[in-house]
């Protein structure tokens, strides 16, 4: 196999101005819908979603092996066309490794291996439900709304720098950065991890000076991604304990190229 010169898929953010403690997250997100919910012969977990994948985060339960069957309306990413009374089976093989903890600023950073993604992208009142042909028994389970960028769903895609560029307006400014891979593995399997870290601790800001911060080679970077199935997102935490505005003219840059197979 060989590969024609990398072409440049690069993506582009702008902050203007930012308020204090805010989390502006770029590219898509992860957002808790369902906390510590049972799923068994006698119990569903009811959801509330906007338009995404769905993210299951397996807890505990005394029979894990089996299938959660998703009921509602999916949505055609790509023409927004809805397919009511819809459903997809989920394969379920063990707990998931919750290893979600906290950055140095104490913002959430997710960390989840072996969780599982739904293939469709769900919308309304979805439901998990009890599959009685792949019985299993769930004590507590966690459900994510996830969305996140793919890069049109091309395959090939190295991402090779997370870049930001900003302005700080007050002294004991805060940046806490993540840059987050969504990869669906086998069956369905998903892994979301942290691949690269920018953290600027406030002791280290200036008034009235820029910052220009880059991650290239740590952490994850550079990674490889397979748009047609997996993909990006990234939570910018900014703070200060007073003023609005800490950070301003505030540009996030993502460099990425594909190479295409010839």
């Amino acid at each position: 196999m060989s590969y024609k010169p990398a072409d440049r898929y690069d993506l582009t953010s702008f902050i203007q101005s930012n308020t204090r403690f805010q989390a502006i997250n770029i590219w898509g997100d992860m957002l808790k819908i369902a906390d510590a919910q049972p799923l068994d012969s006698l119990s569903s977990v009811f959801l509330t979603n906007g338009i995404s994948k769905l993210i299951i985060v397996v807890n505990a339960g005394s029979d894990l092996v089996g299938n959660i069957t998703v009921n509602g309306t999916s949505v055609n990413r790509d023409t927004g066309a809805t397919t009511g009374a819809d459903s997809e089976t989920i394969t379920i093989n063990g707990a998931t490794t919750d290893n979600t903890g906290t950055d140095p600023g104490g913002y959430t950073q997710w960390d989840f291996t072996n969780a599982y993604i739904t293939s469709k992208w769900w919308t309304g009142a979805p439901t998990l439900d009890y599959d009685a042909g792949a019985p299993l028994t769930i004590t507590d389970l966690d459900v994510y709304s996830c969305s996140f960028h793919q890069f049109n769903d091309m395959p090939n895609i190295k991402v090779t720098g997370f870049d930001i560029n900003a302005l700080a307006n007050h002294a004991s400014a805060a940046i806490y950065a993540h840059l987050y891979s969504v990869k669906p593995t086998t069956g369905s399997f998903v892994d979301v991890v942290s691949e690269s870290d920018i953290e600027l601790a406030a002791a280290s800001v200036l008034s009235g000076r820029y910052y220009r911060l880059r991650r290239a080679d740590t952490g994850g970077l550079p990674l490889d991604i397979d748009g047609t199935s997996q993909g990006i997102f990234a939570n910018m935490n900014l703070e200060r304990n007073a003023q609005a505005g800490d950070w301003t003219d505030m540009s996030i840059y993502l460099h990425a190229e594909q190479k295409l197979v010839i």
